[in-house]
């Protein structure tokens, strides 16, 4: 029999009566069916070889819900002899999920039912981990060349129960925005519990808005799921991220209930923070004040240290008052109170601001608790230790100890004081990018997103342009669409105004080449079309 290419669902039952008994179904004969070997064609739909019985059987176990009123006595029966069939393959050395997945397509609509839906997705992750590595690489398959939006809900959970988290990232990365996945996305990143993801839930719920449906659903599940699967250990992220500019009211909300003692730890409703930084603007010498005047608001605002409720705030707002002695009161404070984690940080960045070397011996004291290293080194670097930069823009890159928010935070507060962190992070930048780790490189570039509003990174543009293949050789990309994704993410960031000419080039360039796949050609495509008459419409979250 000549091969057959089978490029959707009907074309496979179309070319049914065509097969041999117990001849094999693939889209490569030359395929070694011994392990998950992903097949060279790019538009192959299975990785694993299987038979025309097996689609039969799975589609005859599918037709009892097919015209049925499904219960949970129904859904039973399902599983039941899903796991038969499932288990009747695995015999044959046959790994069953894509056969299993992809035959669901006969019961689309019996999909939306939830008892029926589990029941297939309990199965199916059953055996991907049976299969362990090859049964990762079976998901990874289907969730970057499937298209199938009904069958992609069941891939998603999937992976949210076998929590792991390269699969997880890809999702996000693929999915995140696709208004029919989304929600999807969403409660599979919350149900893994990984708390290495975190950051991706956060950017998730950045941009919710209440109007939404969609929107409303991630929130809801937000709301269920943190206290028992994320809490306390993501706390100090959830004070991070409410800090951060271009929140949505209804994310910072959302993120509010979740944060002991709000009032405390963030900014005593917006009120009072705002109330000590008019009362050290008031004493500093550059206040147009008396003296006494001045003398007399700098007394009140360090009165404050000594009640527990304002102490991070005041802590905070002494660096505005430009006041040498202000230091002093922050190292007493220091010294004399058990101080809460919050109030050390920003205890240990106003003495920075205030350009206070003396206080070292102190500061020191914390570099080797991995809460303060970030902000020990910010202190060193606005003192005039500037090599610390170096230290803290590979941490940031790397995210090794602390959170990528929790580093950015740190670094938008002082960048302008010290312009050796836009020189250090183009430079560590364009080493990672110039060199062979890739998980490194989409780090480094997710990472660089958070302060792209604030650094300049044009150095390391044309390194990102380049492993694109972007350059005088036009060569092909040769790392994975993952990698290409973050780029595409990064050129659409630095669009956001207008589109640098070079960058219009490097559009059309990716737009127009058969190297690239239709999603990143799309992407290009999308970049462009948003520009009118040189503008292009900021990215939300």
């Amino acid at each position: 029999m000549d091969t057959i290419k089978l490029s959707n669902f009907q074309a496979l039952v179309n070319h049914m009566d065509d097969f041999e008994k117990n001849y094999d179904i693939d889209t490569k004969l030359s395929f070694n069916p011994t392990g998950a070997k992903i097949i060279g064609e790019e538009k192959g739909l299975f990785i694993w070889r299987f038979y025309k019985e097996d689609v039969e059987d799975f589609i005859n176990i599918y037709s009892e819900v097919a015209n049925a009123n499904i219960d949970k006595y129904l859904a039973n029966f399902v599983q039941m002899r899903l796991e038969e069939k499932a288990r009747d393959m695995k015999f044959r050395g046959i790994c069953p999920v894509e056969c299993m997945l992809y035959s669901t397509k006969v019961i689309n609509k019996q999909l939306e039912n939830r008892l029926i839906f589990d029941a297939i997705v309990n199965v199916a992750t059953k055996y991907i981990s049976v299969y362990e590595d090859e049964g990762i690489e079976v998901m990874s398959h289907i969730i970057k060349k499937w298209h199938w939006i009904p069958q992609l809900k069941l891939a998603i959970q999937i992976c949210g129960q076998i929590r792991n988290v390269n699969l997880l990232r890809d999702i996000y990365y693929n999915f995140s925005r696709n208004d029919e996945l989304k929600v999807y996305t969403f409660k599979a990143l919350m149900n893994s519990g990984k708390i290495e993801l975190f950051d991706y839930i956060l950017m998730m719920i950045k941009g919710l808005n209440k109007e939404n449906e969609k929107d409303k659903q991630i929130a809801n599940y937000f709301k269920d799921k943190i206290e028992d699967v994320y809490l306390p250990d993501v706390e100090e992220q959830l004070i991070e991220f409410y800090k951060l500019p271009g929140i949505s009211s209804f994310a910072s909300k959302l993120v509010s209930k979740f944060i002991k003692d709000i009032n405390k730890d963030i900014n005593m409703s917006g009120k009072n923070r705002k109330y000590f930084k008019i009362l050290a603007d008031k004493s500093s010498p550059n206040a147009k004040l008396s003296k006494k005047e001045r003398d007399e608001h700098f007394e009140e605002l360090v009165n404050y240290l000594n009640n527990p409720q304002y102490r991070k705030d005041v802590l905070w707002a002494l660096r505005y008052s430009h006041r040498s002695e202000a230091g002093d009161y922050i190292i007493m404070t220091l010294k004399h109170n058990k101080c809460l984690n919050g109030e050390i940080k920003e205890a240990i960045m106003s003495l920075g601001f205030l350009k206070r070397p003396d206080a070292k011996d102190i500061i020191y004291g914390y570099i080797n608790n991995d809460d303060f290293k970030i902000y020990v080194w910010a202190y060193c670097c606005l003192i005039g230790e500037t090599q610390y930069a170096k230290h803290l823009i590979k941490e940031f890159l790397e995210n090794k100890i602390t959170s990528s928010q929790e580093v950015a935070s740190v670094i938008k507060q002082f960048y302008k004081s010290v312009p050796a962190i836009e020189t250090e992070l183009n430079e560590q930048l364009i080493e990672i990018l110039r060199g062979h780790d890739e998980s490194k490189k989409i780090r480094a570039i997710e990472n660089t997103l958070l302060v792209l509003d604030s650094l300049n990174i044009t150095s390391a543009v044309n390194i990102a342009l380049d492993i694109m293949g972007y350059n005088e050789q036009k060569t092909k990309a040769v790392y994975s669409e993952e990698l290409q994704k973050v780029i595409m993410n990064l050129i659409q960031r630095l669009c956001s105004k207008k589109i640098p000419g070079k960058i219009e080039k490097f559009l059309f360039y990716v737009m127009e080449s058969p190297s690239f796949s239709q999603t990143i050609r799309s992407r290009a495509m999308m970049i462009l079309k948003s520009a009118e008459e040189g503008e292009v419409n900021p990215i939300k979250g």
